[in-house]
Parts: C-alpha cells; sequence; structure tokens
C-alpha cells in the first residue's frame, strides 16, 4: 500500500468532510439552532475544525505531529460530546430566555 502523499488522499480527512457537510445540513433544518446563530455557528466551526486539524498534521509533515493532532482532535471532541454543550445545546433552562436571572437561594 502507497502511503498519502496528500491529505485529500486521506480516507479520515474525506469523512471528516462529509461530516461537516452533514452538520450543516442538519443546523440548517434545527429549529432550535436557528434561534441561535452564535450556538448554530460553533457547532458548524467545531464540524470544520475536524477536517482542518487533520490537514493541518498532515501537512507537518513528521509522522510523529499527524498522530499528535489525530490524537488531539480526539480530546476536543470527547471534551465536547461530555461538556455543557451535550445538554440542551449547552442552556439551561432559564438562559435562553432574555433577562432571565438566576433564582436565589434561601
Amino acid at each position: 500500500m502507497v502511503p498519502p502523499r496528500r491529505f485529500e488522499e486521506l480516507e479520515v480527512w474525506k469523512g471528516a468532510c462529509a461530516l461537516a457537510a452533514k452538520v450543516y445540513k442538519l443546523t440548517e433544518k434545527n429549529e432550535r439552532l436557528n434561534r441561535d446563530f452564535g450556538l448554530k455557528d460553533q457547532v458548524r466551526r467545531a464540524a470544520v475544525s475536524i477536517a482542518s486539524n487533520i490537514a493541518e498534521g498532515f501537512e507537518r509533515g513528521s509522522k510523529r505531529e499527524f498522530i499528535h493532532f489525530l490524537y488531539t482532535i480526539r480530546l476536543r471532541a470527547q471534551r465536547e460530546s461530555c461538556g455543557p454543550s451535550s445538554t440542551f445545546y449547552g442552556r439551561s433552562a432559564t438562559s435562553h430566555r432574555p433577562n432571565s436571572r438566576p433564582r436565589s437561594r434561601r
């Protein structure tokens, strides 16, 4: 098997591009995200960054740096899936309302 000479030849990069295209289509149809442009933009940028990081890591030239970039991508994806954005798009029940105030503790 001949090693790839360009990142465009990598199946993982092609898959990341396909994922980004799907994310763009899904976020266009999602009514919650259409009301929250900032979150919609963040989701889209995150999807695009996967393919960008793969390309950047490949272009570094060394296998070690490329592997480092792949681990970085995986760790970021794990953090995002476990972070606050994984529940109700990262919003509390009141944060989507303007002028909402936190409840005082008694």
